[in-house]
């Protein structure tokens, strides 16, 4: 400017050359004034483009951001109408408009590009008119604006991925959370549904499980509400479920764009209910397809193609918390598997009667598979069988102890003909008496296995059940670790009553070699000697008339004899009295009694029982006795003999000082006997309390 006047006013004082410095001057007053104009553009320009970019920097919504460029553009650029327009990912695109609406007159348009990593993400629209055509050099100045707008574009796709991936992993971890913490599988299906569906931003989510068997999806929960196509907890088949045909088929995620030309129920109830696209992804549990989540956008929106990814996220996680909770399932059962097998097998090591054992192994394997009934089955000979253990709903049909002909189709049946385990998934028809029986109580299905005693068939072990569905597929693994208890039980009920037998035909040996004794004691020896006595007291009364010195010589063998009746009658009553042979257990514990220093009242309701069963009572009362006599220091004693439900019940009490040792040799003696009768031996001896002992003899 400071030059162009000095060019003025030089030109002034050159009066000769007025006219052409004139000229000079005008065209040089025309030039400034358009570098003015050039450099108030540049700094409206550059204001408009601050102002834009201060809105980017704030990460100011991209709608804001491109209403105020439209605006500034305009008034920058001094044109009516200025459009911009924003292309999105479905294809649309959203226009903002400043200054009011272009005019109807518009000859065309100059569209400058919005790129966005190479791809046109938008433009920049001014009309041309006759009257208010568009710059020539508007693609050039807009450049910088476009530019700013890409960035614009660009940061809000990044703050809405960042806003988009925020929400996922917040979903995410309130879903894996439930997982962690073990939560009900319904739980966390349905935090899967709704938290999917609020990421995914569709209309609604459905869980399905899938059975490849019978070829059917169950839907387990869904977000639809009201628009749902079929309740919770329907079965539909896969053929109905088009989403779910391509998750089967391919085992991967699959989309549908269009239901429209799809047949069925399904397809016809989301265009009913105004349901667009589809995606849906596998539930893949241990290599195998557990289910699918299937996603529903309402009709007028478009899934983004990462959409299939972030669904599989949740599908994942799905797999991991099925995975969690059959885990949990195995571990319990695998627990209560053990603990079944550990009570049926104390029952074995304590050697409860056989009868109990078999009905706790009834039990306990109806438990553990699920089952509404179970029979332990012995097999005869014949080609029957005999219940030797039920429970549950059979009990009332086939009770222990039914003799049953294995005719027909059964699995105990099976079981004889095959030695292996078997199952049947569905009596189709009543035939044969155990079927019949199954049929009347509602059993449809059934599994079991062998019991097998030193390599030989002894029986089976079978569970039914009234369910439609099969039993487990592990049924059969299960039952045959009880059939191997039942038979170590069986086994070894078979040693105990060997042993039992052999014992008790080793006792009656003796009882009947004592009583042999006895006699020969009671007809011999012991009468020669009362013989004898007699025969030395009329010896010593015919010596008498000799005078008293004469008598005193048969006096020593005298008392030598009365002392060796007395001694050998004291060895009879230890080995066995006559009275108890002759004359049962109450003159046998009335002799016993009469020997006693202290009074002993005496209470017996018995008739005679065998003599193995006298015997035996017979040395606990008297083992009892001899401690009363010798260790109690009593003042009297009771003894009442009884029989109480098919047992003989004995008891000995005594108020002395007590303090008897259960472990002493003669109670231990008793016991080992009693064993061998299925006797039980009692005694009860506190401090200063007195003594009791008391045996239970079965009779039966």
């Amino acid at each position: 400017m400071s030059d162009i006047r000095v060019h003025a006013s030089t030109r002034f004082v050159a009066a000769p050359k007025t006219r052409h410095c004139s000229g000079f001057l005008m065209s040089a007053t025309r030039e400034s004034e358009a570098e003015i104009r050039r450099l108030g553009r540049l700094v409206q320009e550059q204001a408009a483009l601050r102002r834009i970019a201060t809105l980017v920097a704030q990460g100011a919504p991209l709608g804001n951001v491109f209403a105020v460029a439209a605006e500034v553009i305009a008034r920058v650029s001094g044109i009516p109408s200025v459009s911009i327009a924003r292309y999105e990912a479905d294809g649309t695109a959203t226009e903002f408009v400043a200054n009011g609406t272009p005019s109807a007159d518009v000859r065309s348009t100059v569209d400058v590009p919005i790129l966005v990593d190479g791809r046109i993400a938008g433009a920049v629209i001014i009309p041309s008119t006759d009257t208010a055509p568009a710059p020539v050099d508007a693609a050039a100045r807009l450049t910088d604006f476009t530019e700013l707008l890409g960035t614009a574009i660009t940061s809000g796709q990044a703050r809405a991925e960042l806003r988009r991936l925020a929400e996922e992993q917040a979903a995410l971890r309130h879903v894996a959370t439930l997982v962690a913490q073990g939560a009900e599988p319904n739980t966390v299906f349905t935090a899967v549904a709704v938290k999917a569906a609020q990421v995914l931003r569709v209309g609604a989510v459905s869980l399905l499980s899938y059975d490849a068997g019978t070829q059917t999806f169950t839907k387990i929960f869904g977000t639809h509400g009201e628009r749902s196509a079929v309740p919770d907890g329907t079965q539909s088949r896969v053929a109905d479920c088009p989403e779910g045909v391509l998750v089967v088929e391919t085992g991967q995620a699959a989309r549908i764009d269009d239901w429209s030309q799809i047949p069925g129920l399904v397809a016809a109830r989301h265009r009913e209910f105004g349901f667009g696209q589809a995606i849906a992804a596998p539930i893949v549990v241990n290599s195998t397809i557990w289910g699918y989540i299937g996603a529903y956008a309402e009709a007028d929106e478009i899934l983004p193609p990462e959409s299939e990814r972030r669904l599989a996220d949740f599908t994942n996680l799905m797999a991991t918390a099925l995975a969690n909770v059959q885990a949990r399932d195995e571990l319990r059962g695998l627990a209560e598997e053990q603990a079944a097998l550990r009570r049926v097998a104390t029952m074995v090591a304590r050697e409860r009667p056989a009868e109990e054992v078999f009905a706790c192994v009834a039990e306990e394997v109806r438990r553990l598979v699920q089952a509404e009934a179970a029979a332990v089955w012995r097999y005869c000979s014949d080609g029957d069988a005999i219940v030797v253990g039920s429970w549950g709903t059979i009990a009332k049909k086939l009770p222990v102890g039914r003799r049953v002909k294995l005719d027909g189709d059964s699995v105990a049946a099976m079981i004889l003909r095959t030695q292996r385990p078997a199952r049947f998934d569905e009596f189709q028809s009543p035939a044969g008496s155990i079927a019949a029986a199954a049929h009347e109580v509602g059993v449809r299905s059934a599994v079991g296995g062998p019991i097998l005693v030193d390599g030989a068939l002894w029986g089976s072990i079978v569970a039914g059940t009234s369910s439609p569905t099969s039993m487990p597929a592990d049924a059969e693994a299960r039952i045959a670790q009880f059939t191997e208890l039942a038979a170590t039980a069986i086994s070894n009920l078979q040693v105990r009553e060997a042993l039992a037998a052999s014992r008790a035909r080793v006792i009656a040996t003796g009882d009947e070699q004592r009583r042999r004794v006895v006699r020969d004691l009671h007809d011999g020896a012991q009468q020669r000697l009362v013989h004898t006595i007699v025969t030395l007291k009329m010896a010593r009364k015919e010596l008498e008339r000799y005078g008293p010195e004469a008598a005193a010589l048969v006096d020593e063998p005298l008392e030598h004899a009365t002392r060796a009746t007395n001694e050998l009658r004291e060895l009879a009553h230890g080995i066995l009295p006559t009275a108890l042979t002759r004359g049962g257990l109450h003159a046998g514990i009335s002799e016993l009694v009469s020997t006693m220093s202290i009074p002993v009242q005496v209470a017996i309701s018995v008739q005679r029982t065998s003599p193995d069963v006298e015997a035996t009572a017979y040395f606990v009362v008297a083992e009892a006795l001899t401690n009363v006599a010798k260790h109690a220091h009593a003042h009297s004693a009771t003894v009442r003999v009884h029989l109480d439900d098919g047992n003989l019940q004995l008891e000995v009490r005594d108020d002395g000082v007590g303090g008897a040792k259960p472990d002493g040799t003669g109670l231990v003696g008793l016991s080992d006997r009693l064993a061998v009768h299925n006797g039980t031996l009692r005694v009860e001896s506190p401090p200063h309390g007195g003594t009791v002992v008391a045996a239970s003899i079965p009779v039966a």
